[in-house]
């Protein structure tokens, strides 16, 4: 005899709202909100201060010196990249 197992329709208690016709507005009028606005300084806080303590972590277990190179080269060939003309940007340098 086989049993058979029989899975119960799960009952939603919080209905899904449906998506603004108009999403691209929402999400503007969303943006000017002060809470939102709060929200989002609070997170990207959060995710700086979570890319320092990684920066700080790879850096213990890596050379100091061979960094500060590293970035002290990555820094020379962006300016050379972007193309600097006496300090400033060439218009269509982006």
């Amino acid at each position: 005899m086989e049993a058979h197992v029989v899975f119960k329709q799960p009952t939603v208690t919080h209905p899904v709202p449906p998506l603004p016709e108009n999403f691209r507005e929402a999400l503007f009028q969303e943006l000017r909100d002060r809470t939102t606005q709060q929200e989002i300084e609070r997170l990207l806080a959060d995710l700086l201060e979570e890319i320092k303590v990684n920066y700080v972590q790879q850096s213990v277990q890596h050379d100091p010196e061979a960094i500060l190179e590293e970035a002290d080269q990555l820094y020379q060939s962006s300016e050379e990249s972007l193309g600097k003309v006496d300090g400033n940007l060439r218009p269509g340098d982006f």
